[in-house]
């Protein structure tokens, strides 16, 4: 029986580990006042990963600081086994009574691995608000962390609402490359302390479909079995 549970621990190790390197090919965070875009900066290679540090933004009596990271570009041997735009910040002050809408759009793009179009993610996020002073009623303002092209996926959270602890979404189909995405869209009036700020994560774990792990012990059993009882018979001979 240990025997049989090792052989079935094989088969699902080479289903769980078959999924190659997930990467993207670059950052980039764009800002937008008001409808109109006022600003973008692009991440540089930090500690192999791509990194917007601390981008700066004044517009008129708004300032606006964004940081993120996300996985590196191409198939370094640094990039993790997983895909993540994470942790992307922004944060907003105001000192004006003047009403603004800012949104903050971080965008990964694009993820090209694994290359098996038949692998399923596992979708993890974190919304966060960690100040609100200065954000307004209304309109209600919106943290969304997506997906898209090859895997669909989106989830919003109103401000200054914020997750307990890592959400865990399921599972979803991959069927080619895709982008992940980190919208903030927040109305200000003025600020005090603080101001608004929030932050997100996301990451995207690779996992074979669950129809292939069944057909892998599926097929692995009937196997081991044959192999056992062979084995057995031949015990039975010597011993005779």
């Amino acid at each position: 029986m240990f025997k049989l549970r090792g052989l079935v621990a094989i088969a699902l190790g080479y289903c769980l580990v078959s999924p190659l390197i997930a990467a993207a090919d670059f950052l980039e965070a764009q800002v937008y006042v008001d409808g109109t875009l006022k600003g973008t900066d692009f991440g540089s290679v930090s500690g192999g990963d791509y990194t917007i540090g601390n981008y700066s933004l004044t517009v008129g009596t708004l300032n606006i600081q964004v940081t993120a990271n996300s996985d590196p570009p191409g198939t370094s041997d640094t990039s993790p086994r997983v895909a993540y735009l994470s942790t992307s910040e922004a944060k907003i002050t105001n000192t004006s009574t003047t009403h603004h809408e800012v949104e903050v759009v971080i965008t990964a793009e694009t993820f090209t691995l694994p290359n098996s179009n038949t692998d399923f993610e596992d979708i993890t996020s974190k919304l966060t608000t960690n100040s609100s002073f200065g954000l307004l009623p209304t309109p209600t303002s919106t943290m969304t962390t997506a997906a898209s092209g090859g895997v669909t996926f989106s989830r919003s959270l109103a401000l200054p609402n914020s997750d307990s602890s890592t959400v865990d979404s399921g599972f979803y189909a991959k069927t080619g490359s895709y982008v992940l995405t980190q919208t903030y869209d927040i109305n200000v009036g003025k600020t005090t302390g603080s101001g608004v700020a929030a932050q997100m994560s996301m990451t995207l774990t690779p996992t074979p479909e669950p129809w292939n792990i069944v057909s892998a012990v599926a097929t692995f059993i009937p196997v081991s079995l044959l192999y056992l009882g062979l084995r057995r018979r031949k015990q039975q001979q010597v011993s005779i």
